[in-house]
């Protein structure tokens, strides 16, 4: 949670760059409507569709790509992830280079990178923890 002038904000990351995604969408719309009952400012008798059981993260991070090159993504969004698990490989542009990225410590997968080529420092994966 972030907080600014003393205010707590909730800041909620769903679905891919470019793209607009209806799972991710429908979690956010869900997420907002659990908050708003829990503070009473909704009527409790609003239904609100059961999804998965929440996961609190307090840490989060980015991982970035160490060199540039074609990005082979192997884990999904969302995904619950171990250290030293291989999330990806960037490969230079003749094939010949393989550099696997890996997952720092435990945690989930919040958001990825989708795009295919990346340079050096581009952020790779979202990386969240408890």
């Amino acid at each position: 949670m972030l907080v600014l002038k003393n205010i707590p904000i909730i800041v909620y990351e769903g679905g891919e760059s470019l793209r607009l995604d209806e799972k991710a969408i429908q979690e956010g719309i869900n997420g907002t409507l659990h908050i708003l009952k829990y503070f009473k400012m909704i009527n409790a008798s609003v239904e609100i569709s059961k999804g998965k059981e929440a996961i609190i993260i307090t840490k989060r991070k980015w991982i970035r790509a160490k060199v540039a090159g074609l990005f082979n993504l192997k884990v999904k969004n969302g995904a619950k992830i171990k250290k030293g698990q291989i999330l990806g490989f960037i490969m230079d542009t003749y094939g010949e280079t393989k550099f696997a990225v890996k997952a720092p410590q435990d945690g989930y997968i919040i958001s990825v990178n989708y795009f295919p080529i990346v340079n050096m420092g581009d952020p790779l994966f979202h990386f969240g923890s408890a």
